[in-house]
């Protein structure tokens, strides 16, 4: 006897015996009616988690056979902090976004960054190799640059490198945005290269949008392990850094 437009109202629906619940006989399709389906961890059918949600949006363990070819690692949004630093693994490729990066110092400073093969050491054991074009054009348009900008190609150096050319505080409040790429950050073989550009609006006599192009790589074999971010000045007032792993 079949029943329609019947429900069935209870608190949990259990496997009589085990942890695997089966709806539906094979070779049928499970309709569900419903606008979502929510679940904080999506396994196969071996058991094998596909992915791991914190109940607010934000995935980790996200298995490398799911999805596309790129997958949100991690997203970070400072908040007076005195750095940011996201742990690496084995993606060809990392990818990260910064979106409306500001400051807390008081006068102009940019965001710098550094990577790690130990998660401690940020500096001495990773040379870096990069060279910089940087254009800028005045808001008055009397004042404009396209030049190789030597004060901010570190050439060999242990320091952070500029991620921006100068990010303006104050009564216009400017910020910082633009993109990373890391380039197989896992090998221990080969040196490893990264690209980046940005753009921020800089408040010194006057006010500049500058636009950094930066290339290089880290003179290392050993394994990249953190990438960190900071400020050469002062904490990270707010923003947002999104992490992409590629494959």
């Amino acid at each position: 006897m079949a029943h329609q437009n019947s429900s069935i109202e209870v608190n949990a629906i259990e496997p009589q015996s085990g942890t695997t619940l089966t709806i539906g006989n094979s070779g049928q399709d499970v309709v569900v009616n419903a606008d979502s389906i929510k679940n904080n961890v999506l396994k196969d059918a071996g058991g094998n988690a596909l992915f791991t949600s914190n109940g607010s949006g934000t995935l980790s363990g996200v298995n490398a056979g799911f999805g596309g070819p790129d997958a949100l690692v991690s997203t970070e949004s400072p908040s007076n902090v005195a750095n940011v630093t996201f742990t690496l693994g084995a993606y060809k490729e990392y990818h990260f976004e910064f979106f409306e990066i500001k400051p807390v110092a008081t006068g102009e400073t940019a965001l710098t960054f550094q990577c790690s093969t130990d998660g401690s050491t940020f500096g001495p054991a990773n040379s870096l190799t990069t060279t910089c074009i940087r254009v800028f054009h005045n808001e008055a348009d009397n004042n404009t640059l396209l030049d190789y900008n030597a004060g901010r190609d570190l050439q060999s150096s242990a320091d952070f490198l500029r991620f921006d050319g100068g990010i303006g505080v104050g009564t216009q409040i400017g910020c910082a945005a633009g993109y990373l790429h890391l380039f197989n950050p896992s090998s221990t073989t080969h040196y490893k290269n990264f690209t980046m550009t940005s753009t921020a609006r800089q408040s010194t006599s006057a006010f500049y949008t500058f636009e950094l192009r930066n290339t290089g790589y880290w003179a290392v074999t050993a394994a990249l392990t953190h990438m960190r971010f900071k400020m050469q000045t002062g904490n990270i007032s707010s923003g947002t850094i999104k992490m992409y792993g590629i494959k």
